[in-house]
């Protein structure tokens, strides 16, 4: 969906397909995973160019200055003969107060740093970084393909290998843990997805 963020566009336009058939008045839909909009209406037009001439250009597709101009934006999503087979939705958008992501980024802020690695239970290290929270997941992964030091050669350690040796060895918390060394790369890769995917290993 284009941007509803400014208020200026209030009306999506979408080829009656699929989900969008299910979609009714009073629906609230979630947009990038964060704004919360809700429907007020939904009308139906035979085609795009009958729903631009009957809704408010300027409402449907800020910044387009005419109907042809606007029919073309649509072709790049929807062919002539999906258009016609189908029927188009003119989907009446009301932004919904207050947006869940402002309490949330309220509640993030209110936390802080050290807040937040308290909720994910995150054990500091020596050298742990105070003010930085845990990379994303393919971040971690690619760490565990890395050599650490590819210069050497016969050293198969990655860089995630090190950092969780670095870890247990230096962590204040360590619940019984064990440590299993290896220096066979598929084994390092596959300790490194286990790892991930079980959420028990950040490294800053």
């Amino acid at each position: 969906m284009m941007p509803f963020s400014d208020g200026h566009k209030t009306i999506e336009g979408r080829c009656a397909t699929g989900d969008y058939n299910r979609i009714g008045t009073g629906a609230f839909l979630l947009v990038n995973k964060c704004l919360v909009l809700e429907v007020k209406d939904i009308r139906t037009y035979s085609s795009f160019s009958e729903m631009l001439e009957a809704e408010c250009l300027s409402k449907v597709l800020p910044g387009v200055n005419s109907v042809e101009e606007g029919v073309q934006i649509y072709r790049r999503f929807y062919t002539e003969e999906k258009e016609m087979r189908n029927g188009v939705l003119a989907i009446d958008i009301l932004r919904s107060f207050p947006q869940p992501y402002i309490s949330l980024s309220q509640i993030l802020s209110e936390l802080g740093y050290s807040g937040v690695q308290s909720l994910l239970d995150l054990v500091c290290t020596a050298e742990t970084i105070s003010d930085m929270l845990p990379p994303p997941r393919f971040v971690l992964l690619s760490a565990f393909q890395q050599p650490h030091n590819p210069s050497v050669k016969g050293i198969t350690l990655t860089d995630g290998a090190r950092a969780l040796a670095k870890h247990f060895g230096g962590s204040s918390r360590r619940p019984g843990a064990t440590l299993m060394a290896t220096e066979n790369d598929s084994e390092q890769q596959t300790q490194g997805e286990d790892l991930a995917s079980n959420h028990s290993f950040y490294n800053a």
